[in-house]
């Protein structure tokens, strides 16, 4: 992580030390997906405008690939929902060290806790006050390990960066706290705290990781020009290059497209080929995964077989489309393509091969 990133990050939290608790009784919690991938989720989400804590794990058994967030959305994002009540110029990526997200994750060891801690921040507290998911972590087995389900734990992070005004011996800052814009920033009142710090954990939960099974191998055929193509396996060598050796350029699609240089089983790319050509993809099967997501459009992808979505929300889903020379609306998900989703409320949105 780089220090100037986490010095922006945690300013908000520095403002909250030393006050006690409001009247908010809101509760963290694990929810399990699967295939190492775990929600942290809150069980009444209004008013919450920042989040700083740490989730405990067996560093030398579990490696953390990915934390995510569609509560603590992109700079671009927040700013285009606050409106004119969002004055200042959005930060530059450059600025941030190549964030474009007010989400921050760094790997800790304490003594013997290790894990990550995590800090991210909204403009405006959430209004609905609901359950909602807060981030979602993936990880994945070390080499060799042969259990199946991790023990997690969210505990107070204790913070000893003195440039950014904490005491050099370490200071536990709250879990959760809201964002007031009608006080000022020097006014504590203007940062309520909504999950105050403690000694005791948080949450307790766990991530449950299946063997992976047998590699096997899947053909792809993709046809000259532009393909929405997913992965039905989760392959050795990720990388674009490995996968499709003469590919000419592929995109994913993150609030905008972005160029992708490596691919992710779950999501859907837009990959473009000199020729029409057959490829095989070598890796364990991809079965199953669920993403949390609000209301927008999103490239996703099938997994190792037919299926059909599904979301825990009904009627979230507003439409699918796949692309085969041209668009055409899709119930089902097969194997090795991508599709648009359209969602127009928040959902964990599943895919499973029957």
């Amino acid at each position: 992580m780089k220090t100037k990133s986490l010095m922006i990050a945690v300013a908000l939290f520095a403002l909250v030390m030393g006050m006690t608790a409001s009247a908010y009784a809101v509760t963290l919690s694990f929810v399990d997906k699967g295939n190492g991938v775990v929600d942290i989720n809150v069980d009444q989400a209004q008013g919450i405008a920042g989040a700083a804590f740490t989730v405990t794990f067996d560093t030398t058994k579990l490696t953390l690939t990915d934390v995510t967030s569609t509560f603590f959305e992109t700079f671009t994002t927040q700013k285009t929902k606050a409106g004119s009540t969002w004055t200042s110029a959005i930060p530059t990526a450059a600025e941030l060290g190549g964030y474009d997200q007010p989400l921050l994750h760094n790997n800790i060891t304490t003594g013997t806790t290790t894990g990550v801690a995590i800090a991210a921040a909204r403009f405006k507290g959430a209004d609905a006050a609901t359950n909602a998911t807060l981030f979602t972590l993936s990880f994945t087995k070390k080499t060799g390990v042969t259990e199946t389900s991790f023990p997690l734990s969210i505990i107070a992070t204790t913070l000893s960066n003195t440039n950014a005004g904490y005491s050099a011996s370490g200071e536990t800052i709250n879990l959760l706290v809201g964002a007031d814009h009608t006080k000022a920033v020097t006014d504590a009142a203007a940062f309520p705290v909504i999950l105050a710090k403690s000694t005791s954990a948080a949450a307790s939960g766990n991530v449950n990781i299946a063997d992976p099974g047998t590699p096997i191998t899947v053909t792809l055929s993709l046809n000259a020009g532009w393909n929405m193509v997913s992965l039905p396996v989760t392959p050795t060598n990720a990388s674009l290059t490995a996968l499709f050796p003469d590919a000419i350029i592929a995109y994913k699609y993150e609030n905008g497209y972005k160029i992708a240089t490596t691919l992710e089983p779950g999501l859907g790319y837009w990959i473009k080929v000199p020729s029409a050509k057959t490829y095989p993809i070598t890796g364990t099967p991809f079965k199953t995964y669920t993403r949390s997501l609000a209301p927008g459009w999103y490239m996703m992808g099938a997994v190792n077989g037919t299926s059909t979505p599904s979301t825990d929300v009904s009627g979230a889903v507003t439409i699918i489309y796949e692309y085969s020379g041209g668009y055409k609306i899709a119930s089902q998900h097969a194997l090795g393509k991508g599709y648009w989703v359209k969602i127009k409320s928040q959902c964990n949105f599943t895919v499973t091969t029957p």
